[in-house]
Parts: structure tokens; sequence; C-alpha cells
């Protein structure tokens, strides 16, 4: 650009920074790996279980809803207990700036890595860039007993006693063979065979626990049509 135009330039390249920031989605670093959830649990600074009682500061923004959340928590398994209850947390729902969306009902138990304290701002753990909340079922109910004794702890009894859904008997495979008798001695004899279908794989699996899938959402941050069209504008005239 001339030194006439220098200014001109300037707010240009502000512009379409501020553009292409809007369409940027949220990415992991570049030697970023999954992490399990009882890794990821290591980590967190708090892991609590907890029961959403209502929703705080609802706003709308381009990607959908976001707000904060009162939560009463009904046990701590990890990190030191709060000092009043509920807890607000706070950056619920979908929020354009973070990589996961935390969203939870009303009425609904969860299982969440939290940070912050009550003087400051209470927020949802986002250890290795991954989800930090998790719908109470059994396979989240196993993994958090497993690390951190939860049927003990939060609701008083020993996980023997419990009957959890994720633990069925094995299948026994059976093979029944009925030969057929030889009709000619020329002819070959064709054995009937009834066999159940082999369900080995299917035992491995119901043996542990089962969790549903773990990922990290990316959420995009797209600008909307009317901010772009908006943008462009404002590049014709300084340009201008």
């Amino acid at each position: 650009c001339s030194d006439n135009m220098a200014p001109n330039c300037f707010v240009f390249a502000l512009l379409v920074s501020v553009l292409v920031e809007e369409c940027v989605p949220c990415s992991q670093p570049v030697s970023w790996a999954h992490q399990t959830v009882e890794q990821r649990a290591a980590m967190a600074h708090r892991v609590v279980y907890a029961t959403d009682v209502r929703h705080l500061n609802i706003a709308q923004n381009f990607m959908g809803t976001s707000y904060s959340v009162q939560f009463d928590v009904l046990c701590v398994l990890k990190g030191a207990p709060f000092q009043s209850n509920p807890v607000t947390v706070a950056d619920m729902g979908l929020i354009p700036h973070l990589c996961t969306a935390h969203v939870v009902k009303e009425g609904r138990t969860y299982f969440m890595f939290l940070m912050g304290s009550e003087e400051e701002v209470v927020t949802v753990h986002e250890v290795n860039y991954e989800i930090g909340v998790f719908e109470d079922h059994d396979g989240y109910r196993e993994i958090f007993d497993r690390e951190f004794g939860f049927y003990s702890r939060c609701l008083g009894m020993s996980a023997t006693t419990v009957q959890v859904n994720t633990t069925t008997e094995p299948t026994q495979v059976t093979t029944t063979v009925q030969p057929t008798p030889a009709r000619t001695a020329t002819q070959h004899v064709q054995p009937n065979m009834t066999t159940q279908p082999d369900t080995t794989t299917v035992i491995a699996e119901v043996k542990g626990p089962v969790t549903s899938p773990v990922t990290s959402t990316a959420t995009p941050r797209m600008a909307s049509w009317g901010f772009i069209v908006a943008m462009a504008t404002l590049i014709a005239v300084v340009w201008k």
C-alpha cells in the first residue's frame, strides 16, 4: 500500500482478520491425543456427582443457547468440598470459544469435572480439551466407582450389593452335530449342524462396563451470513 492508502489498508487487514477468526473452528494442539475418562479424572481439579437444579443467565448466540447452571452437589469424589450448595457453574450450553459443548437438562444428575471456586467462577474442567460432563448411568458409575469409590462414598453401599445392568451372565456357546445316516456307500455323509451364533466377542464386551463413546466435539465458530455481509459492505466503504 502507498502512504496515502496505509490507513485504509490497516483497517482492511483488521476486518479480514476478525472475519477469519469468526470462521475458524476450535481445534486441539497438533500433538493432541484422546485420553480415557480415567486418565482425565486423574488430572481434574474436582470430580463431583451433582443434579441440575435450574438454568440461569440464559443467552442466545449464533451457535445456540448458553447459560449458567445451579447444581445440587450430592457428593464430591475428588478435591475440596464446596463451602456452599447449590453451586453455580458458568459457561454451560453452547459457547463459541470452547472446544466442547456441555448441554445439560434440569432434573438430571451428572458426573462432572470442575475447576475454580465460589469466590471466583466455577466452570467445567475441560481436561485435554475433552468433555467434562457425563450422564449418570451404569457405565460411568462403574468407572467412577473403580477410581473413587462412588458406591460407598455417594450411595452408602458396596459395589458388590449393586445390581449393575452392564454385567450379564455369559452365554454358553454350544454346537450340536446330528449326522444323517449314509444312504449309499458312494454318497458323502452330510452332517446337519445346528450351531448357536458365536457370541464370544459379545461376551467379552458385556463383561466390562458399557460406556458411551467419549469424544471431544469440536464446536465450529462460524460467522452468520448477516455478519459476513456487514463486513463485506464495511470493507467496500473503507476501500473507496
